[in-house]
């Protein structure tokens, strides 16, 4: 466990990429199930269970539906079990860093002020897409640039999905 939590750990450091996770379909499996109750619990903070549900449904649908789909065009299919296992992998990480930060978030009173805490929040955001970029670079086999575009582009459909299904939790 610890192996793989290293792992990741390098992956969002950029020394390793979604080549060095295994292709097991367990580790996907359990990796899934363990970001979904984390997401849902991180979503929890934010919205009622229901759309919390619903949010984390979403956007693990469309998340899939965009690496298969762009490893499929590009003939990458044989990697499609690695890039997610990595994606949901680092995702975890970047909850795990990021629960601490929500808790201070949300009991600091309601005035719009999240100070340091609010520009580290920022700071993750844009750590996790160069993370995606990373992932993206690796597993497609394109540029920085182009993957940078895709990650953006992707957490950009993420959040458009949020505010469709609810507006108010964007």
């Amino acid at each position: 466990m610890q192996q793989l939590a290293t792992l990741f750990w390098e992956i969002c450091l950029l020394r390793k990429g979604p080549q060095d996770v295994p292709s097991a379909a367990v580790l996907f499996w359990l990796l899934l199930v363990a970001g979904f109750i984390v997401d849902l619990i991180m979503a929890v903070n934010f919205v009622s269970w229901q759309n919390a549900l619903l949010v984390v449904l979403a956007n693990t649908v469309l998340l899939f539906g965009v690496v298969v789909l762009l490893l499929v065009m590009l003939g990458y299919a044989a990697r499609i079990m690695q890039t997610l296992t990595t994606l949901i992998g680092t995702g975890l990480v970047f909850s795990v860093i990021r629960m601490p930060l929500i808790i201070v978030i949300k009991l600091m009173p309601d005035d719009g002020e999240t100070g340091i805490f609010g520009f580290l929040e920022i700071f993750i955001l844009i750590w996790s897409l160069v993370v995606i970029a990373h992932i993206l670079r690796h597993a497609l086999s394109i540029q920085l640039m182009l993957a940078g575009v895709l990650s953006f582009g992707y957490f950009m459909l993420s959040y458009q999905l949020v505010n469709y299904f609810i507006p108010q939790a964007a």
